[in-house]
């Protein structure tokens, strides 16, 4: 019997929605079990909750199936790049070579300043450094997060972002997570800072910021997405004093540490 591709598509989009929880990590059942979520905002352009994890080891892991056939998702990127990407010299996803083709188009714009060229230069230098050896597959965490973000605002149908704040005690977790339809707008955890401060009274500590930097194969330069940290990013993660900074773009994600965020904001 023969399968439409949008059938197949369809079929392949249902079985994601089976899949998504939990996310299998070896032996290891890892899932965020959204029913003791707490949830703050619930909208057709927002979708925020905070939700305390008992067993968090296993979400810093690595999940165990990271094939582009796994998530619909994944299959997306992968033929976006083969059918976008390929005419900017990117066939296949690859995080380096996206920096690269989006420092090379600020390096010859014309509007920008010689010496805006030079700081970029090196600050991207510096970033490319970093991401050496901090540049790693998405964990499960990240991979939960994004998937939420994903199912609830589609990104092959608009890029938006997710953000989270993830506290920490005694081993345990706890995630503030905010995720908003707004084009090309970062989301912000903002919203959250009063019952932060509460927590923290509390003994809770400061641990992450994780937030998504989405694809954007619609820009007719090439500059289709990277993992390259914004000034508010960086001047937000200084402030705030997360232990790491996290980017994720739902297969890859760079983690910074606090003495990286000082550097790069030094710069």
């Amino acid at each position: 019997m023969e399968i439409s591709l949008r059938s197949y598509n369809f079929l392949i989009f249902l079985l994601s929605l089976v899949l998504v929880s939990p996310l299998s990590i070896g032996a290891t059942e890892c899932y965020l079990d959204l029913s003791r979520a707490h949830t703050i905002e619930k909208s057709s352009k927002q979708y925020a909750f905070s939700l305390e994890l008992k067993n968090s080891h296993s979400l810093s892991q690595r999940p165990r199936y990271l094939e582009w056939e796994d998530s619909t998702y994944r299959s997306w990127v992968h033929d976006k790049f083969a059918r976008v990407g390929v005419n900017f010299g990117i066939p296949v996803y690859n995080q380096i070579a996206l920096i690269e083709k989006h420092a090379s188009l600020y390096e010859n714009a014309s509007w920008v300043s010689a010496s805006e060229k030079e700081q970029a230069s090196k600050t991207i230098g510096n970033i490319l450094e970093l991401m050496r050896d901090q540049l790693r597959p998405i964990n499960c965490l990240e991979l939960s997060l994004h998937r939420i973000h994903h199912i609830r605002f589609p990104l092959d149908k608009m890029p938006s972002e997710f953000c989270a704040v993830v506290l920490r005690s005694r081993g345990q977790l706890k995630v503030y997570f905010n995720s908003e339809k707004l084009d090309f707008v970062g989301a912000s955890c903002k919203i959250f800072d009063r019952a932060i401060k509460r927590d923290l009274s509390m003994g809770w500590g400061l641990f992450q910021s994780i937030h998504n930097h989405p694809f954007n194969f619609s820009n007719p330069y090439g500059d289709l997405g990277t993992l390259l940290p914004s000034s508010p990013d960086l001047l937000n993660s200084l402030k705030e004093g997360y232990k790491t900074s996290i980017i994720t773009n739902g297969i890859e994600s760079f983690e910074m540490k606090a003495k990286d965020i000082m550097l790069l904001n030094s710069l």
